[in-house]
């Protein structure tokens, strides 16, 4: 697997604070510009059941912290704002786009997952999650070669906290990797099962790169 860097923080905090790719770092991703050029078609069901997943994560997090669960509270929040900031990468919307979809309303053929993926990413247990893995191998590929890469781009910053001494900071970026890599994981998993063993399409080839035994 190629070097891994931090996710870019500039030095300038004006500058800082108005670049795009630090109001969103997916879009510092190296994978982001290809998934951006993909067509229609496989962006914008992944835009909507991201949204969903969010607004699913939010909900999780309201209940966490009610009940004095900041650990948990803290996972679910982190989740959300990145479900929204894949979502926004990914399938952006303008301002009179802003309506929800739902992501239900389709029958949803997703696999049966393991006790222990559960117990892994709680995030699997939501209802969008499911209807995640329903999508065509082509978006389960895209999301996955992203989460892979907000991961590695996550560990590397929670590492280079520790060493400042920013703790906080640090637990974020571990609640950000603890997230991404094992939903990472089984989409990769999926879009191979699924994929036909003649495909070579580049989604394969990224695919292969990222998630190679």
């Amino acid at each position: 697997m190629s070097h891994v860097r931090p996710i870019p923080m500039p030095e300038n905090p004006i500058s800082r604070s108005a670049r795009r790719e630090v109001r969103n770092p997916v879009l510092a991703l190296p994978s982001a510009p290809f998934v951006q050029a993909l067509p229609v078609e496989i962006r914008a069901p992944l835009g909507d059941c991201l949204r969903q997943l969010a607004r699913e994560a939010n909900a999780e997090d309201r209940a966490a912290w009610q009940g004095a669960g900041w650990r948990d509270s803290g996972y679910w929040s982190t989740a959300a704002v990145y479900a929204q900031h894949l979502a926004r990468a990914i399938a952006p919307r303008s301002k009179r786009d802003s309506r929800n979809r739902d992501v239900h309303s389709v029958a949803v053929a997703a696999p049966r997952l393991a006790a222990f993926m559960l117990a892994r990413n709680p995030l699997l247990r939501l209802p969008a999650a499911a209807a995640l893995l329903a999508l065509s191998p082509a978006c389960l590929a895209a999301l996955a070669v992203l989460l892979r890469e907000l991961s590695d781009a996550a560990r590397a910053s929670a590492a280079k906290c520790r060493t400042r001494g920013k703790r906080w900071m640090g637990v974020y970026w571990r609640n950000v990797s603890a997230a991404a890599r094992p939903l990472s994981t089984l989409l990769a998993a999926e879009a191979r099962r699924r994929t036909p063993p003649d495909d070579g399409s580049r989604f394969q080839a990224v695919l292969h790169q990222h998630h190679a035994p």
